[in-house]
């Protein structure tokens, strides 16, 4: 296929002080600071942020280095305390070195389930440790400048929790128990105590005040409207409510317990203390009704202070956005307040700036599809330049700036899916580059969570077009205009019915496949929906439609279907067996090896294509149980990747491939969703064989810590082999 790049070659005009003929690297001044992490945003001059900067981390006994990732990222977690140099570096930019002091940060919790604490902590600079059984973190306390309880895995004995209250208190560690709505959540039937630390306190009431600690002697819990909850703060000088935000309208020193914009309802729980050793803070109402505290104090002997605050994690209550109920960001601001009193740290180091180097020059590039110039994402790399820093990213809505030095290069974009595109560039004489990739749109249809499609906008830089159903594509698409389709579900069960001409309309979306030549995926996943009236719909996911019709459209429309496929769903790891080479395991695995398609060992729903009429099986499905066993689906057949070649003019592929995107939640290629990057890589990988590109290699490794040594190693290894890539 033509690659092309084109040069617009209009000489930008760079004030004076960028054109001195001085060496392209110089270094700013170190400064020294004390931070709790280093970590941070690097960025340019314009506030934007630098891609592929190299950030190396070194003293006497230490040298790690990070590459930073494409929004300007670069952390280096769990460094010890003690004096650090850190050193910025970007081909075409001045070296910025920084003299730092890691003053110690590190704090634990225990059973943080959704990582939800980890998180917004982790983001103000502290290193969180996460243990799941009481006496480990009993064991590492002194460890630790801080303890923070979640929830037990188990309501614990009187033995272990007292021993839990007395090493803390002779040691003057700080603690903070969390607590929110109910002690039971119901998964799949099953009661599965959530143990909740106020909670348990309440329970252990007795024996904890026998021994000297206060413990709640009532918890008032339940749930109702999120628009009647809402904190009054009865000591808004406490350290723990600093620049806290006050959104309840009808008191300026309340605010929401949940967030309004973001939740259905409010999950609460309020306790009370007896002791009058224990100072509350801000109470908690209901209603109208104050129904108990949301956060109080209580101070050892020794002074010490410890926490008690409702606003724990759970899967009713989150701190972001993923169940029907979502704290308020002032609930959350008291619990990162409370660490910061008892724990205070410096901040992060934070943002970099780094500044173009003297006797450097600006191209700006750009890259689009020849079919109407679409912009997408794609990475740069200059081939006859060794320095590692010398790549970078233009996305459609944020152009590269590239700052080089006067001189000649050989420049190649790539693109997941688009594949490669090379160019030589002169400067000064060239000042801006679009990149031509040779391709049209990619639709999908069906994503009705959108998951999918944010994925491929994501990772491609084009915006998908996403059509509702089959119907609603071949009513208003045009098939010209794409180079691939993929079918996650022809029609949504939920707001309509199958269409009345289903089979006819599937035929018509094969059909332009072969006389345009656009190449088709076929997404799969266990559904099966069972209607108000008791219909079963079971024909939904892109291979559940072909199997539907397997009998039909050999014989009405020429094409081969699925003559078999099932579906199950496992309680542990789902994954792929790889059984022939293919394109779309290009830098995913090799033959033999075990590709896990979700990230954890949650609930995995999942189908495979049975007898085939024809196709070529590379993939096959399988789970991992719980106890650790293989197992297989009962069929004996069980394909989970299949590709078809539809020998026509145009060398046009199709591909069966069992990850479709949130059919039930679950199912997801969010940020933060059940795919993995291999199995998210797979499906980038399909679209690029089905548009006849080789799959390009990736750009700069994503953020590594490594010694020295074994980088450089790495890194010759990985350049030597993109630069001896055949070139057209």
């Amino acid at each position: 296929m033509l690659k092309r790049l084109l040069g617009i070659g209009t000489l930008l005009a760079i004030t004076a002080p960028f054109l001195l003929n001085i060496p392209l690297t110089t270094s700013s001044q170190a400064q020294t600071f004390e931070v709790s992490t280093i970590c941070g945003y690097v960025l340019d001059s314009l506030g934007d942020p630098i891609y592929g900067a190299l950030v190396e981390v070194s003293n006497s006994s230490t040298v790690l280095r990070n590459i930073t990732a494409v929004d300007g990222h670069y952390c280096f977690p769990n460094l010890s305390p003690g004096n650090y140099t850190v050193t910025f570096k970007k081909y075409g930019m001045k070296t910025v070195t920084y003299n730092v002091v890691v003053i110690d940060s590190r704090i634990a919790v225990l059973n943080d389930d959704t990582r939800n604490i980890t998180n917004v902590l982790s983001a103000k600079g502290y290193i969180v440790t996460n243990y799941v059984q009481l006496s480990d973190l009993i064991a590492d306390m002194g460890k630790y400048r801080a303890i923070i309880l979640n929830r037990f895995v188990s309501i614990p004995s009187n033995q272990q929790l007292l021993q839990l209250l007395e090493t803390a208190n002779t040691s003057n560690k700080p603690l903070i128990f969390l607590d929110t709505n109910s002690s039971i959540v119901f998964f799949g039937g099953t009661n599965t105590p959530t143990n909740h630390a106020i909670h348990i306190l309440n329970y252990k009431r007795s024996v904890i005040e026998s021994a000297g600690y206060p413990a709640p002697d009532n918890i008032n819990e339940g749930v109702t409207g999120k628009e009647f909850v809402y904190v009054r703060v009865t000591n808004t000088s406490d350290p723990a409510f600093t620049n806290v935000t006050y959104d309840y309208p009808f008191d300026n020193s309340s605010f929401y317990l949940v967030d309004q914009s973001a939740s259905s309802r409010a999950y609460y729980s309020g306790f009370s203390f007896s002791e009058a050793s224990v100072h509350p803070l801000a109470e908690l109402v209901v209603n109208g009704t104050v129904i108990g505290s949301f956060a109080a104090y209580w101070l050892t002997p020794s002074g010490t202070r410890w926490y008690f605050i409702s606003v724990a994690p759970s899967p009713l209550i989150t701190y972001s956005p993923g169940t029907d109920s979502v704290y308020d960001s002032s609930a959350v601001d008291v619990l990162v307040n409370a660490v910061k009193a008892i724990a205070p740290i410096p901040d992060p180091l934070g943002n970099v700036t780094m500044q173009p180097a003297p006797g450097t020059y600006v191209v700006t590039a750009t890259a689009a599809i020849s079919y109407d110039y679409s912009r997408v994402r794609a990475y740069l790399r200059l081939e006859n330049v060794s320095d590692l820093t010398a790549e970078w990213l233009t996305t459609p809505n944020k152009p590269a700036r590239m700052w080089l030095p006067e001189g000649s290069y050989s420049l190649i974009a790539r693109n997941p899916v688009y594949g490669e595109t090379y160019a030589s560039l002169s400067v000064p004489y060239t000042s801006n580059i679009n990149a031509i990739f040779d391709g049209k749109r990619i639709a999908v249809i069906g994503d009705w969570r959108g998951t999918l499609t944010d994925f491929l906008n994501r990772s491609i830089g084009m915006v998908i077009d996403n059509y509702s159903s089959i119907t609603a594509f071949n009513s208003n698409a045009d098939p010209a205009s794409y180079s691939a389709v993929i079918v996650n579900a022809w029609y949504n069960p939920y707001t309509e019915s199958a269409p009345s001409d289903y089979l006819d309309q599937i035929g018509s979306l094969m059909d332009a496949s072969y006389s345009y030549g656009f190449t088709i995926i076929y997404l799969d996943t266990w559904f099966l929906l069972i209607t108000p009236n008791g219909t079963i719909v079971d024909d939904v996911t892109g291979v559940q439609g072909l199997y539907k019709f397997r009998n039909d459209i050999p014989y009405q429309y020429g094409y081969a279907a699925p003559a078999g496929r099932n579906q199950d769903y496992g309680e542990g790891h789902v994954y792929i067996i790889i059984n022939e080479s293919s394109p779309v395991f290009t830098y995913v695995g090799n033959v033999g090896d075990k590709i896990y398609v979700n990230i954890d060992d949650n609930r995995q729903d999942f189908a495979w294509v049975g007898t085939l009429y024809t196709g070529n099986r590379v993939a096959e499905v399988r789970y991992l149980a719980t106890v650790g066993a293989d197992n297989l689906p009962s069929d004996t057949v069980r394909w989970g990747i299949v590709e078809v070649d539809l020998n026509n003019a145009e060398g046009t592929r199709w591909f069966y491939i069992t990850f479709a995107s949130d059919l039930w939640p679950g199912e997801s290629y969010s940020n933060n969703g059940a795919y993995t990057d291999a199995t998210k890589k797979i499906i980038l990988n399909a679209l690029a064989t089905g548009l006849g590109n080789e799959v390009p290699p990736p750009p700069i490794p994503e953020p590594w810590s490594l010694p020295i040594m074994v980088a450089l190693i790495a890194i010759a290894a990985y350049f030597v082999k993109t630069i001896r890539g055949q070139r057209p």
